[in-house]
Order: C-alpha cells, then structure tokens, then sequence
C-alpha cells in the first residue's frame, strides 16, 4: 500500500455499494472525502479501515467511525462479541457531555502520559494510539474534542473511548450514562425509542 493515494480511495469509496444509499449527492461525497482528509492523511490506512467497516457492518462508515477503525490497528485484536442494540428513551449525550466536563474531562483522559496544559482550556500528552515520545496529543478541557498532531485522528470524547475501547456507539452511551448516575429509559411520550447498535 505504499503510496497510496487520496485518488485511489475515491475509487474504492464510489465502488462500495451502500455509498449512494448515505450520500446521494456529489457535494455530500465530497465533504465526506474532505472530512476523511482532515482526519487522517494516511490513505493507505484509510483504505484499510474502509473496508475492514465494510465486512463488518455492510454499510457506509461515517469518517469519524473510519478514524475508529484504523486506531484499533494500533491496538490488539479484539475479541468477538456477539452484536449489541441498546433501546433508549432519548439520547443522553448532552447530559454526558455536560458532566464529563465538570472535571475537565479528567475522567476519559486518565492515565495520558507527559500530561501538561498547554494552553487556555487545552491539554497536551503523549498520543495513545502511536509511539509518541513527544506529546502530540491535545484536548480541550471544556469540550472535550481531541486530536492527534502526527496524523492518528480526532474527534469527540465518544470518538476516542470508541477508539480505545472498540464499543459501539450504542454500549459506550449506556456505559459511561450507568457510571455518571444518568438515567436512559425515562418514560415520556415518544412513540419511537432511539436504538444504537451494531448490526449483526
């Protein structure tokens, strides 16, 4: 995969057959290049994680969801897990959100080695997710938003425990609501519940 370039991705992106049931528009395909380029400029990795999301969940990965896969290259294998669907009253995301950061997030980022401030509302450490005897790694301390200067991605705080743990969306939101004491199946009104899940 040496040399792989931004041009042999797209190729392989309008190949895959999910692409135009997500993104039906040729502005919709751009930003979602444009995004995957901002995320991570190593194609071959790209590539890679591309398809590894296409056989296991048939379908289009989101580019942060992309991000996710080709982080767990750095990390062992993960064991197999049967799928998982999580049924919720509403999403507690913002709640979530908004407790984690009543720490600085201190929580999510434990344990990050060469942890400083770096910054009005940032900190730096040595990046998880590569060897990184200088600290790359940055995040904000009031959004919690991440990324990692020497190209191993970035996003949410959900994004980077997706990364570091291999849950799915859905088992990471029941999982970090149980901890911080949220309730997710608050009775109301709605006629649908919110399911997040991987389909198996």
């Amino acid at each position: 995969m040496v040399g792989t370039t931004k041009s042999e991705f797209v190729l392989i992106l309008l190949g895959a057959s999910r692409l135009y049931d997500v993104y039906s528009t040729y502005e919709e395909r751009d930003l979602y290049i444009e995004r995957v380029e901002h995320l991570t400029s190593d194609w071959a990795t790209a590539i890679s994680a591309f398809e590894a999301a296409m056989c296991a969940n048939d379908q289009i990965p989101t580019p942060e969801d992309l991000v996710r896969y080709a982080n767990l290259r750095h990390t062992e294998k993960p064991t197999e897990r049967r799928p998982i669907r999580h049924t919720m009253d509403y999403n507690p995301r913002e709640e979530i959100v908004q407790a984690l950061a009543e720490n600085g997030f201190g929580g999510i980022y434990l344990g990050l080695k060469k942890a400083r401030p770096s910054g009005r509302d940032e900190m730096s450490a040595c990046c998880p997710f590569h060897k990184d005897r200088t600290p790359s790694f940055n995040y904000n301390t009031k959004s919690g938003m991440w990324i990692c200067r020497a190209g191993c991605g970035g996003g949410s705080v959900f994004d980077y425990e997706m990364a570091m743990t291999g849950e799915s969306y859905g088992e990471l939101l029941h999982r970090l609501a149980f901890g911080l004491g949220i309730e997710v199946n608050r009775k109301n009104d709605a006629k649908d519940k919110l399911t997040f899940g991987e389909e198996g």
